[in-house]
């Protein structure tokens, strides 16, 4: 019985976490950051801009079972316009994203902020956020880890 109860459990964890892609819109402290606003349909070159990140992958190594972890994705504006609209798509709801809410000025910097909650989760993961703005292709974000042990994890 308890094998049941505890396969069935993981099951719905699983699937959980695997449903539509979930957004949520949060803020983060007093700073100007939220899930963003709904993605451009279409690219216009005459407002379009482009962005260049610092890196789209990362690795968070081993963490904590129950303890959220967060990473910063660092990007410029390199493009003439500014860049707004900026939304970000998570693959799950164990990813919590933080976009800039205010438009980010050609040459500048900001970042975006994926805090990952492994509370449920598989001990090995890896996880993919699609980034959308007025940029003419999507981006993708992604990091992975290891859950470690309880009182074994090392970051």
């Amino acid at each position: 019985m308890k094998k049941t109860i505890i396969l069935a459990s993981i099951s719905l964890l699983t699937l959980a976490c695997n449903n539509k892609a979930e957004e949520v819109s949060l803020q983060h402290n007093s700073s100007d950051l939220s899930q963003g606003s709904e993605p451009k349909t279409k690219f216009d070159p005459a407002t379009g801009t482009t962005i260049e990140f610092e890196h789209t992958e990362y690795d968070f190594g081993v963490i904590e079972p129950n303890k959220k972890v967060q990473h910063y994705y660092v990007f410029t504006n390199t493009g003439r316009n500014p860049l707004q609209n900026l939304h970000v798509e998570v693959g799950c709801g164990c990813t919590t994203p933080y976009v800039p809410t205010k438009p980010i000025l050609p040459g500048k910097k900001d970042s975006i902020m994926l805090e990952f909650n492994p509370a449920g989760q598989m001990p090995e993961f890896a996880k993919q956020s699609t980034v959308t703005a007025n940029i003419q292709e999507p981006i993708l974000l992604r990091f992975k880890g290891e859950i470690g042990a309880e009182g074994h994890s090392q970051n």
